[in-house]
């Protein structure tokens, strides 16, 4: 049996309120899904957060759903836990996670829905945070137990480990649950990817990372550890390193991160050049990137750079230029650049509804609230009762209530 991992999918992420970043992101997720059909995996194993929010775009669905029907075509099921992106923290939410399990070979993973294929177990369960972590401790420990006599068992989660998450505030060891009871632990919600031995034991703990880059962080620790997807082989005569094979999978569009220094020795006479280089280096690219730029100067030439920055624009989909004046320690200019006009507050709204298919008279309510001279709860109140009439309900009845409301009534 061969598993495919992928983790923190993100869909309908429009990074930087750019629409082709959010582009970006479907085309990323169907590259992952044709290298797992490619290698002719049996089940993919997803580790959580497949979208960017808990109420995703009606495109996000159908991007997800088309994956997924691509998959089952090929006799590859699916399986997923919900992450915290997708999880609203109010009762009775539904996570869009589960608009799937009825029509596909999909299974959501938790306490009471474990996937049991001949010797090999494999559990999960969804996000938990800081306050709820004793309870998810104490579900592992159940877990472990229901699924003991398996050969190979497998833990799937979303949560940050002090060990691997790579920032100080997490809650969490990976000590703090039974490691040993399991052979495979995967993590989520870390975008870095990481393959390793726990410490102190002989369970292989994968984290698969992110499969696009969210910010410029991510795309640095991409250029060290890539983006793609884990596949484990479940075969006896396999050593625990042996099962793992990672494929890289870059991204399309490139983040180019460059930090400049210009100093009192050159006198600015470098600055041209630097940025002819770099504008060089746009030019070759087949799309236009997502640029970082860091310049550290002490020759006085804010207004030099910034019009060479303005330059190399036309060749990126976003410049995010940041300037430290060496002369002026405490002065710093941030600036962000973009190709195009964002759209007004208005035009993403109406963009937003008809991509969630909502009724357009929404956009009165907007319309109204930018506009003093209309009553802003009557068009509320009117447009409420447009999308959600109100159903008529039989009154409650109930003679042996209302006998005994009537004799505490009389004491």
């Amino acid at each position: 049996m061969k598993i495919g991992i992928i983790s923190d999918l993100h869909l309908g992420k429009r990074n930087y309120g750019i629409i082709e970043l959010e582009n970006d992101f479907y085309a990323q997720y169907h590259k992952n899904i044709q290298e797992l059909i490619k290698n002719k995996v049996n089940t993919v194993i997803i580790a959580g957060d497949i979208f960017d929010t808990p109420k995703p775009s009606a495109l996000a669905i159908s991007q997800f759903q088309e994956g997924i029907r691509q998959l089952n075509k090929n006799n590859i099921n699916v399986l997923n836990i919900i992450g915290n992106h997708t999880m609203l923290q109010t009762p009775h939410h539904i996570p869009a996670d589960e608009l799937f399990t009825n029509e596909f070979d999909y299974q959501l993973l938790n306490e009471n829905n474990k996937y049991i294929q001949d010797d090999i177990a494999i559990v999960g369960l969804p996000y938990h945070n800081n306050n709820k972590l004793p309870e998810l401790k104490e579900k592992i420990h159940k877990l472990a137990k229901e699924i003991k006599n398996y050969r190979l068992k497998i833990l799937v989660l979303h949560q940050e480990f002090q060990e691997y998450c790579g920032f100080s505030g997490a809650k969490l060891s990976i000590h703090d649950i039974p490691v040993q009871e399991f052979d495979i632990i995967i993590c989520g919600h870390i975008h870095e990817r990481k393959s390793t031995l726990i410490d102190g034991t002989k369970t292989f703990y994968i984290q698969p990372g992110s499969i696009e880059r969210l910010n410029s962080s991510e795309a640095l620790n991409e250029f060290y550890n890539g983006k793609g997807i884990t596949i484990i082989d479940t075969r006896k005569n396999l050593d625990i390193l042996s099962r793992e094979k990672i494929i890289n999978i870059p991204p399309e569009r490139k983040y180019l991160i460059r930090e400049y220094a210009f100093t009192k020795e050159n006198n600015g006479k470098d600055i041209i050049p630097t940025f002819d280089t770099l504008k060089r280096k746009l030019q070759s690219l087949d799309l236009k990137p997502v640029v970082f730029l860091t310049i550290e100067d002490e020759t006085n030439s804010y207004n030099l750079i910034a019009e060479q920055v303005d330059r190399i624009n036309d060749d990126s989909l976003m410049t995010k230029f940041t300037y430290y004046d060496l002369n002026s320690q405490d002065t710093l200019y941030l600036k962000d650049y973009q190709d195009k006009e964002l759209p007004s507050a208005r035009e993403a709204l109406k963009e937003a509804i008809k991509s969630d298919g909502l009724d357009e008279s929404v956009l009165d309510l907007y319309d109204s609230a930018v506009s003093p001279d209309d009553d802003l709860q009557k068009v509320a109140d009117d447009l409420f009762k447009k999308l959600y009439p109100p159903i008529e309900v039989e009154p409650f009845c109930d003679p042996e209530l209302d006998e005994i409301v009537a004799y505490f009534e009389e004491k």
